[in-house]
C-alpha cells in the first residue's frame, strides 16, 4: 500500500514537472523579453512537496499574467493616443494561446481593425470575443453592426440589431434613437425613417439628450430645411446647452441664415463654434478674421479636419504661408482623395517660404509618384525650381515639357534657354543683362509719337527721264 502511494506521488510530480517544463518552453519561445526563471532541476524537484510544486506553478502563471497585463495597458494607452502600430506591437507580446487575457487582446485587435477599415478582420476577432464573454455583448454588438455596414452585409446588420436592441436595453436612455436611424438609413427604409423622425417631433423633444440626437440626425440626413421651423418647440434646457446651440447654429448656417447662426454661438468658445464663425467670415470675405477663428480652433484641437481644410486655403489668400505649411503638415493624408495633392501643396508653400532645396527634393519624389508624368501645375513648379537652382538641364527639359502642355510662361522660358545657357544664374545677377538696346516693360506700355520720315532724294526723277530719252534716241539711229 505504501509502495502504491509513493508511486502515485512520483507520477503526480512527474506530471506537474512536465507541465512546468512546457510553461518554461512557452515563455522562452514567446515574444516576451527574456527573463531569469528560478526553476529547480530534476534532483531537487524530487525533494519538493506537492504544495511546493503547486506554489512554483502559480508563481510562473502569475508572472506571465503580470507581464500580459503590462503589455495590455501599454496597448490600451497607445490605442487611446491613436498609435495603432505601437498598440499592435504590444499586443503581439501577449500569447492568447497560453494567456487567460487573450480575449482582451482580441477585443483590442478588433478595435484596431475597425479603425483601419478592415471590417472583415474586425468581425473575425469579435467572433471569438463575444463567444467567450456574452455579458459584454452590449459593447461588441455595436462594432459588429458598423463592421457589417462597412461590408454592405444587410443580413448581419438585421440580426445583430435584434441582438443589440436587447443587449443595450438597460443602458440606453434614448431608446437607441441614433443607432436605429442609422440602421434604417443603411437598409434604405425611408418611410420607416421619416415616421421615426416625425414620432420624435410629436413628443415635443422634451428631453435634452434626445433633442441633440434629433438635431444631429436631421443634419446627417440633410433635412435641416424641413425642420428649421420646429426649433421653437425645443425645451428650454436645450438652449442652455452649448453643444445643442452649436447644432442649431449649424442648421441656420446650412439654410443661409448666417446672422441667426452667429447669434447662437457668439459667446461660445469651442472648436465647433470657431469653425462655424470662420466659415461665416469667409462668406463675408473677411479672410483675416476667418483665419483667426480657424487658428483658435486648432489651438483647442490641433487635428481638427474642418479647421485645417478651411484654414490652409485662407492662409494662402492672406499670405500666411508659414502657418499654412504648418497646418498642412498636421493634415492627415487620409483627408485628401489623392495623397499626391498634399505633396504638391507642401511644395507650393515651401516655395513661398523660400525653402527651395526642400521643395526641389520633394518635387522629385512627387515626380516619381506620378511615374514621371506629372500634371501641369507640378511641371510649372518643377520649371520654377530648376530656374531658381540654376539646374540648366532640368530647366530645359521641364520648361519644354510644360510648354507642350500649353503653359505660355514655360514656352517663353524654354525659348530663353536657347539664348542664355545660364538663365538661372543670369536672373539672380545684380547686373543688367547684356543688350544693345534699352528695352523694358515700360517701353512697351508707353505711347510713342511717330516721327515723320523725310525722304532724301539721291537722284532727281527728271535726270532719269532725260537719260531714258537719250537712250531711246540712240537706239533709233542704230535701227
Amino acid at each position: 500500500m505504501k509502495l502504491k502511494t509513493n508511486l502515485k506521488k512520483k507520477i503526480s510530480r512527474s506530471f506537474v514537472f512536465s507541465v512546468l517544463v512546457m510553461l518554461t518552453t512557452m515563455i522562452a519561445t514567446s515574444n516576451s523579453p527574456a527573463r531569469e526563471i528560478e526553476f529547480p532541476d530534476s534532483e531537487i524537484f524530487d525533494e519538493l512537496t506537492e504544495n511546493q510544486v503547486e506554489e512554483v506553478l502559480q508563481t510562473l502563471e502569475g508572472n506571465i499574467r503580470i507581464d500580459d497585463l503590462k503589455y495590455l495597458r501599454l496597448a490600451k494607452y497607445s490605442l487611446i493616443n491613436g498609435k495603432l502600430g505601437d498598440a499592435k506591437f504590444h499586443l503581439n507580446r501577449v500569447d492568447e494561446n497560453r494567456s487567460k487575457l487573450g480575449v482582451i487582446k482580441k477585443h483590442y485587435l478588433a478595435i484596431i481593425a475597425f479603425m483601419e477599415n478592415d471590417y472583415a478582420k474586425t468581425l473575425f476577432y469579435l467572433k471569438d470575443v463575444s463567444t467567450y464573454d456574452a455579458t459584454k455583448n452590449s459593447i461588441y454588438c455595436l462594432l459588429k453592426i458598423f463592421s457589417a455596414m462597412g461590408l454592405n452585409d444587410a443580413e448581419t446588420v438585421k440580426n445583430e440589431m435584434n441582438t443589440c436592441r436587447v443587449a443595450t436595453e438597460r443602458y440606453t436612455k434614448t431608446d437607441n434613437f441614433w443607432l436605429e436611424n442609422l440602421v434604417l438609413l443603411f437598409l434604405k427604409q425611408k418611410t420607416a425613417l421619416n415616421n421615426k423622425m416625425l414620432e420624435v417631433s410629436e413628443k415635443n423633444l422634451y428631453d435634452e439628450e434626445l433633442s441633440k440626437l434629433w438635431l444631429k440626425t436631421n443634419l446627417y440626413l440633410n433635412r435641416e430645411a424641413n425642420v428649421i421651423d420646429l426649433l421653437k418647440v425645443l425645451p428650454e434646457s436645450t438652449y442652455q446647452s452649448y453643444s445643442a446651440r452649436e447644432l442649431i447654429a449649424f442648421m441656420y448656417f446650412r439654410t443661409g441664415q448666417y446672422n441667426e447662426a452667429m447669434n447662437f454661438i457668439e459667446d461660445i468658445d469651442s472648436v465647433n463654434s470657431d469653425n462655424i464663425k470662420g466659415n461665416i467670415r469667409i462668406l463675408d470675405k473677411a479672410y483675416e478674421l476667418a483665419f483667426g477663428h480657424f487658428k483658435l480652433a486648432l489651438l483647442k484641437k490641433p487635428d481638427s479636419i474642418n479647421a485645417l481644410e478651411k484654414g490652409i486655403p485662407v492662409s494662402w489668400i492672406i499670405g500666411q504661408f508659414e502657418d499654412g505649411l504648418s497646418m498642412l503638415t498636421n493634415l492627415s493624408s487620409d483627408a485628401l482623395t489623392d495623397k499626391r495633392t498634399k505633396s504638391a501643396l507642401e511644395i507650393a508653400f515651401m516655395i513661398r517660404t523660400n525653402q527651395i532645396k526642400l521643395a526641389k527634393d520633394k518635387a522629385q519624389l512627387l515626380r516619381n509618384d506620378f511615374q514621371n508624368r506629372p500634371p501641369l501645375i507640378a511641371l510649372m513648379m518643377d520649371t520654377y525650381l530648376a530656374l531658381e537652382t540654376n539646374d540648366t538641364k532640368r530647366l530645359e527639359d521641364y520648361s519644354e515639357e510644360a510648354c507642350k502642355n500649353f503653359d505660355g510662361m514655360s514656352c517663353y522660358i524654354a525659348s530663353q534657354t536657347i539664348l542664355w545657357k545660364s538663365l538661372g544664374q543670369m536672373t539672380k545677377s545684380a547686373e543688367p543683362p547684356p543688350t544693345a538696346n534699352e528695352f523694358n516693360l515700360d517701353e512697351i506700355k508707353n505711347k510713342k509719337v511717330s516721327k515723320k520720315i523725310t525722304e532724301e532724294i539721291v537722284i532727281d526723277q527728271r535726270d532719269i527721264e532725260e537719260l531714258d530719252s537719250v537712250d531711246a534716241f540712240k537706239n533709233g539711229l542704230q535701227k
